[in-house]
């Protein structure tokens, strides 16, 4: 055979391993080329996480900001604990800074209203380790934030 002929079959071998292997996992309808049914949050304000208290209303939506860390050095941030998750839902939010792979990322929780009433969240930092209480904080030791949430 060729060298032509090599690279060709080569070519052709690895385009089918990647269309084998790419795609092999995913449930029907969840490809990069699907759009995506689940609305994107729209907080109706940023709060500092750190403020100790936020009041929101039932289904409004409170982006409470952490700040910038890097997720690609093992900066993580999560909610550990609700007092009283009836009153509200709090999910991960981060948004990139800037086009630079492995640059700075916004961290923040979204809080949803869901009832009337209170509820404290914890928010923990970890370091290359999954978001637990007693979890690697690395060097520099960083103190859960608490913050209680009120609804109305």
């Amino acid at each position: 055979m060729t060298r032509t002929g090599c690279w060709a079959v080569s070519a052709i071998l690895m385009v089918a391993l990647v269309g084998l292997t790419g795609c092999k996992d995913l449930p029907p309808g969840d490809d990069a080329s699907s759009p995506s049914t689940t609305p994107r949050p729209t907080p109706s304000r940023t709060e500092d996480a750190r403020a100790g208290s936020v009041s929101i209303d039932v289904n409004e939506q409170v982006l409470l900001d952490i700040g910038e860390y890097n997720q690609s050095i093992g900066d993580a941030w999560g909610v550990i604990d609700s007092t009283d998750p009836n009153v509200a839902d709090a999910d991960m939010h981060i948004a990139s800074v800037g086009d630079a792979p492995g640059g700075p990322s916004e961290m923040g929780i979204v809080v949803t209203g869901k009832e009337a009433g209170e509820t404290t969240l914890t928010i923990q930092y970890c370091y290359r380790a999954e978001v637990v209480a007693d979890c690697d904080q690395g060097e520099t030791p960083t103190d859960p934030i608490e913050v209680t949430i009120t609804v109305e």
